[in-house]
């Protein structure tokens, strides 16, 4: 009888990877964030730079995750903390991999860290999962001639010229708008304090994100893969307070990979992509992300794969060497979470909104 519940329920999620919610669809603001994204990628390949697209872009590409209908003054602001949170992620990444197995307790500590900070809201919960996927990203990424500095750096500047894209016209045209009030709201450190509770759904979200965390960074490590960070960046992205939004994202994850990797394989490898072209490849991956991100997410995982991908592959890795190793550790990191939410579940969504 548990076998079967199992596939009918397998059965129901892949179902709704081809439905979209048509009235989530928003096209001017994703095409803001694409352009800005591809124009960034494509200023680094004309300086002869390209090992900075990966940095900017994703900063630019995040930040661009936080676009969203809210009043203009609230807005900018929580761009600009979006911002913020991937500088930080990147930074504490990039240096905990300086130190082998203590990157274990680092990923531990800052999992925890960013799971709880879904007690502050939905900004919160986007914040931390954005900053623990660019930890996961820069603690695994490849050598790269760019130092940690210059990572966070850019990182923060891509994500800066994503907020002034939309303050620059605003700031032209309506400028007041900018000093629209804020709305009120429960205090950063009340609402933390009351999530430090055993019983409390993102505490308990948190534990379980930190083991998670520690288990697939070990399991990279151990593995020795060519971009090891994908089995926890996997975990990030797909981790869920509770049972129903982990299952939905574990299943369009790893189906929006697959197709993402198809893509990617049949543009990049078959056509053979070459200079410029990676940056309207990229800026195409940003648009098809933000486009689908809140009507269909295997279709906006189809995305960011192909930007995850096509940064890389402009910094000259064979994707077809790596495709099976990120296949597989997408498979693991899907497994992970889907083990760690079941060993301590929430039983209902409604619990973690």
């Amino acid at each position: 009888m548990a076998s079967v519940t199992v596939v009918s329920r397998l059965k129901e999620l892949v179902g709704t990877t081809t439905t979209v919610q048509r009235s989530a669809l928003h096209w001017k603001r994703p095409l803001r964030g694409a352009v800005v994204a591809g124009t960034l990628c494509a200023i680094t390949i004309a300086i002869g730079q390209p090992a900075m697209a990966i940095p900017l872009v994703v900063g630019a590409f995040f930040t661009g995750l936080a676009d969203v209908a809210e009043p203009i003054g609230v807005h900018w602001r929580s761009m600009s903390w979006t911002a913020l949170w991937l500088t930080v992620g990147t930074f504490a990444g990039g240096f905990s991999s300086r130190f082998g197995y203590m990157e274990l307790l680092a990923v531990a500590v800052f999992a925890f860290c960013c799971g709880i900070a879904g007690v502050v809201g939905q900004r919160g919960s986007l914040n931390g999962m954005l900053a623990l996927v660019m930890f996961a990203i820069f603690a695994g990424a490849p050598e790269s001639p760019i130092n940690n500095w210059e990572n966070a750096g850019l990182v923060a500047l891509g994500g800066l010229v994503q907020v002034c894209a939309f303050v620059v016209p605003v700031v032209l045209f309506a400028p007041s708008s900018l000093r629209s009030a804020r709305s009120q709201v429960v205090p950063f450190m009340v609402r933390l304090r009351v999530g430090f509770d055993l019983h409390h759904v993102f505490f308990r979200h948190a534990v379980r994100l930190s083991a998670a965390m520690f288990v697939a960074t070990y399991l990279s490590i151990l593995l020795e893969w060519p971009h090891s960070y994908w089995i926890p960046m996997t975990v990030a992205w797909v981790s869920k307070p509770d049972r129903d939004g982990t299952d939905y994202r574990v299943v369009h994850r790893f189906i929006g990979t697959m197709v993402g990797l198809l893509v990617c394989t049949a543009v990049i490898e078959v056509l053979g992509m070459k200079s410029y072209g990676y940056s309207v490849f990229i800026a195409a991956g940003v648009f098809t992300c933000l486009v689908f991100v809140r009507s269909n997410y295997s279709i906006s995982v189809v995305g960011v794969t192909m930007v995850v991908v096509g940064v890389f592959s402009l910094n000259g890795e064979p994707l077809a060497e790596t495709l099976e190793y990120r296949t597989l550790g997408t498979a693991f990191g899907c497994l992970i979470s889907a083990i760690a939410i079941m060993l301590w579940m929430e039983r209902s969504k409604e619990q973690a909104t």
